[in-house]
Parts: C-alpha cells; sequence; structure tokens
C-alpha cells in the first residue's frame, strides 16, 4: 500500500547542503551520498548502495528542474507510489516499525494536501514532475562562516579550513578537505536565486542556515524579493550564530508571516567562546538581547548542540536560558564519535544527570537517562575525545582544563596521558 511508502518530500522539498548538491531530506541515508541528486550509470543501477560513477548534480552548475528529476529522484518517487521502500529512505521505515513518529510521518501530516493520488497524477511514467513547484526549502548556504564551532567542520564552516588542514598533520583520520569547482560558492550565483524564486511560487517555509546565513547578502536581497511580489506569507526558520545582527535584518524579518530564529549557542559565558571560538559572550548576549525586543514579532529558541564537553554543564546554560525566557532544544552530537557524550565515561554520566536532575525539567531527563545513561564505558574512545582536544587547544592557544575545570578533574582519573 502506498499510504506505508509514500512520502511527500520527494515532490515538494529541496534539501540542498554548503557543497551544492541535494539530497532527498536531512534523514535520509547520505552514506556514499545515495540519497543525493544523481544521474544513475551502469555502476550504480543494480545496486542502491553503490553510486560510484554517477553524475552528482549541483545548484552550481544544474536548475532546480533537472535536480528535482535526476534519475535517483525519480526512482524514488516511483518505488514510493509503487508501494516499495526506497534504499535511502529506510531510517523513517525503521523508526515507524518501533513506533516512532518518523519524518515522514511528520511531514506528510504537515502538507495533507498532496495525497499519493495527487502525486501519481503530477509525475510521468518515469517519475519526473512536468512542473517543480517547491514548496519546504532548506536553504544550507554554503560555508562561509565567521565562527570555527569544535563540533563543525570545514564543510560547514570556512574558517575551519586552516585549523583542519593542521589537525591532519597529527590525526591522518580526518578526511581531507578539497575545494572544487567553486562547489561552495553556489549562494553567490544570481541564477540560482532566479530559479529559485520561479520554482517557489507556493512556498509555505524557508529554512535557512549555512555556513552563517546573516553573512549571504543574496539571501536577504531573495527575501526583499518575495516581499515585493506580496510574498511574504511564508515561514523562515534560521539557525544562526549570534555574532552579527542589526536592525536593517529585524526590519526585514517582521514583513513576514512567521519568522522562526533558534540562536545556536552551545554554553554559557567562556565556555561557549571556547566551544565556539572566536565568538564574544558579550556580542552573543547583546544580539539575543536585541532580538528579545522584537518577540511580539519573532518566535525565539536556542539550539544547543551537546557533546562531552558541555553536557556536564547543561543545568547552568538551562537557567540561562530560563532567565531569558527561552526554550532550549537540544542537538547531539554522534559524528564525529568521539564528541558525543558517550565518551564521557558512565559514571560521570550518571552522577552528570543526579545534578543535573535537580535543574532541568523531567521530559528533558527523561531524553538524557533513555539516549545516555546506560551504555558502557569506552575509554578508547574517551582518549580519542582528548587527544583531539588537546591538539586543538595547542592549535588556538586554548586550554580544556582551564575552562572546563569541574569536568577535567572528574576525566582526569580515566583519561591517559
Amino acid at each position: 500500500m502506498t499510504d506505508k511508502t509514500f512520502c511527500v518530500l520527494p515532490w515538494l522539498h529541496l534539501a540542498t547542503h554548503p557543497h551544492g548538491k541535494v539530497t532527498l531530506c536531512c534523514n535520509a541515508d547520505h552514506t556514499h551520498m545515495v540519497s543525493a541528486s544523481r544521474n544513475i550509470t551502469e555502476h550504480s543501477v543494480d545496486d542502491k548502495r553503490l553510486t560510484k560513477g554517477d553524475r552528482f548534480l549541483s545548484l552550481q552548475t544544474d536548475s532546480v528542474q533537472d535536480i528535482m528529476n535526476s534519475d535517483s529522484f525519480k526512482q524514488v518517487r516511483k518505488e514510493m507510489l509503487a508501494g516499495r521502500m526506497p534504499y535511502a529512505c529506510m531510517r523513517c521505515y525503521r523508526e515507524e516499525a518501533q513506533g516512532i513518529a518518523s519524518k515522514r510521518v511528520t511531514e506528510n501530516a504537515n502538507y495533507p494536501h498532496l495525497t499519493a493520488q495527487r502525486a501519481a497524477e503530477m509525475v510521468d511514467a518515469d517519475g519526473a514532475i512536468a512542473n517543480v513547484d517547491l514548496e519546504f526549502v532548506e536553504l544550507r548556504l554554503g560555508n562561509i562562516c565567521n565562527v570555527k564551532c569544535r563540533s563543525c567542520n570545514p564543510w560547514s564552516s570556512s574558517k575551519w579550513i586552516s585549523d583542519h588542514n593542521k589537525m591532519r598533520e597529527d590525526h591522518p583520520e580526518l578526511s581531507e578537505f578539497i575545494k572544487t569547482h567553486n562547489d561552495f560558492e553556489w549562494p553567490e550565483r544570481q541564477e540560482f536565486w532566479d530559479d529559485l524564486f520561479e520554482r517557489t511560487k507556493n512556498a509555505r517555509v524557508f529554512y535557512i542556515n549555512g555556513g552563517e546565513p546573516t553573512l549571504i547578502k543574496h539571501h536577504f536581497d531573495f527575501l526583499q524579493r518575495l516581499i515585493d511580489a506580496g510574498r511574504s506569507n511564508v515561514r523562515l526558520w534560521y539557525n544562526i550564530n549570534m555574532t552579527t545582527m542589526n536592525q536593517d535584518i529585524i526590519d526585514l524579518w517582521r514583513k513576514f508571516e512567521t519568522v522562526q530564529v533558534c540562536f545556536s549557542i552551545d554554553d554559557f559565558g567562556d565556555r561557549n567562546e571556547y566551544l565556539r571560538n572566536p565568538t564574544k559572550w558579550s556580542d552573543v548576549e547583546r544580539n539575543v538581547d536585541m532580538l528579545l525586543e522584537h518577540k511580539d514579532k519573532l518566535d525565539l529558541s536556542i539550539t544547543q548542540t551537546i557533546g562531552f564537553q558541555n553536557y556536564y554543564y547543561l543545568d547552568d546554560f538551562y537557567r540561562w536560558a530560563q532567565s531569558k525566557g527561552l526554550v532550549v532544544h537540544y542537538n547531539f552530537i554522534n559524528d564525529p564519535e568521539y564528541y558525543s557524550p558517550l565518551a564521557l565515561p558512565k559514571e560521570v554520566r550518571k552522577s552528570t544527570h543526579l545534578r543535573l536532575a535537580r535543574t532541568l525539567p523531567q521530559d528533558k531527563m527523561h531524553l538524557l537517562i533513555s539516549q545516555f545513561e546506560s551504555a558502557e564505558s569506552d575509554f578508547a574512545l574517551l582518549n580519542r575525545a582528548m587527544s583531539y582536544t588537546r591538539t586543538l587547544d595547542r592549535l588556538r592557544n586554548e586550554n580544556f582544563a582551564q575552562t572546563f575545570s569541574e569536568l577535567s578533574k572528574e576525566l582526569s582519573q580515566y583519561v591517559s596521558n
């Protein structure tokens, strides 16, 4: 039955990535880029897990229409309508089998007008859409960024490139960053914005991320163009690093129907400066306060990226967020795995939970305990985490033991010198 396999996203959604490639969605399988828009060759036609030899379409060189009608995307649409589960989408189907409301289920509920029957009418026998009309667009606007967060990499932050190349001398396991064909520069192409404008006449949501989107002037020009065309009845949804803000940006946002701004802040004070180098806490807090003056129009919250370093201090940060009247959403690091909270010894995680429970609400404690309480200690993982941390500390003249002194003392008995 198609209702068990159908998802609206391959019909109305564009999920861009900083390097210019497009995937079915953020939850799809990115291994070997199997979920990417690509034209299939004989190397991969018989095995859905292979992509070698395929031509990957890119926003730097290809139109939105061609990207949405690539061989791989057409194949997914045909499989869904035939009641089959596309290989790249198996995460959602597995979650549903476990009783979890998957992204497929959530997005189908968000766009109930696009039924499987209507979707079938929109495509030809090959799975192609004659006239692509996007309703949900994710814009990860290249890798231009002014911050080099500990949880990030050069594929999402240009500021990271130099440190990454130096890190590889001591950590050759790190992937080599190779910038080719100006693949991160597509947000500077006026042709892309013109094309997107034509393909979003009925858009409902623009999710805007980076790099750091407030540094990309072209996207503000695009927003003004939407306003001028009477198309401001959309939801803008941002993740920004809170280092740059001005009244002109706020005035522009206030002209849209709904604007949701998620602050990417990972900790309080000097710990945030360490995790999100070279931000200054005074700048971050000033920009937070500036936006809070417009909470009548802007939907404001925090997305906290959590790894082994700031996990110990979640209560401190939660108290600060509460003082600002801000909700905190959690984003846990799992790649690289040695930055995950699971790098902490089990005993440290359990004792941390006992302390956090005095401050954090029950739903957040349930989330933490269910994901991180029972896993056994992995001391090899912890030592990899600390080795990586020490190398980056030397490069940036920073000091984990000084900035995270309480956690450093807890870990000293477990870490090899």
